[in-house]
């Protein structure tokens, strides 16, 4: 999958701090797509500390594919 991203030239978020330093905008690893998958924004939800809350937001991704994804994660490291 990190390959297939990278090949689509696709580059995780990228910004601008307070003080003018670009950040972000890198090739994904490993890593960075693992903190998508595993990201609960896209269903709707928000992380505060160990927490998960409902958000104001409308999910991008149904509750039972990012369930299922998060299997195959625990399943296949």
């Amino acid at each position: 999958m990190v390959r297939e991203l990278n090949d689509r030239d696709w580059r995780t978020k990228c910004w601008v701090t307070h003080k003018g330093s670009s950040k972000g905008g890198r090739p994904f690893d490993k890593g960075s797509l693992y903190q998508v998958l595993t990201n609960v924004v896209y269903i709707g939800k928000v992380r505060y500390k160990n927490e998960v809350h409902d958000g104001e937001h409308q999910a991008i991704i149904d509750t039972k594919t990012f369930e299922h994804v998060q299997s195959r994660l625990r399943r296949n490291g």
